[in-house]
């Protein structure tokens, strides 16, 4: 929220300062360069534990807000239309989650796993 909140302020005292009308194009610029930074810092000092992981997920949540965002910004009368678009997305991310984790819990993923390196398939590589 914090970076959301300063990527407002720099896109419109940019865009005010410039006189070009595009802060909200700025602000997710500015925004998205958050997942650019963190994570070759948090690489490069191998940081690790908990507090590490969660801020990763955080990032990963902000970058994709932004490239969710992004669309929405560039061409405003076609806002509605991009957003149901990403709604589509996220429903599908959604949806697939929910058969992972249920072919986790039921442990067909790891019978699957089995088969596949028995057999030699590269079924995780066929899936990615």
């Amino acid at each position: 929220m914090l970076v959301g909140l300063f990527a407002a302020a720099a896109g419109f005292t940019l865009a005010s300062r410039f006189g070009t009308g595009h802060s909200a194009i700025y602000a997710v610029l500015i925004a998205s360069s958050s997942a650019a930074l963190t994570l070759p810092i948090i690489d490069s000092q191998g940081l690790h534990g908990k507090s590490v992981l969660e801020l990763t997920a955080q990032v990963a949540i902000a970058d994709t807000a932004c490239i969710v965002a992004l669309p929405l910004v560039i061409d405003v009368s076609r806002a509605g239309r991009a957003a149901l678009g990403a709604l589509a997305v996220a429903m599908g991310a959604v949806v697939l989650f929910l058969i992972l984790r249920y072919l986790e819990r039921s442990g067909l993923r790891r019978r699957a796993h089995q088969v596949s390196e028995n057999r030699k398939f590269a079924l995780e590589l066929r899936v990615a």
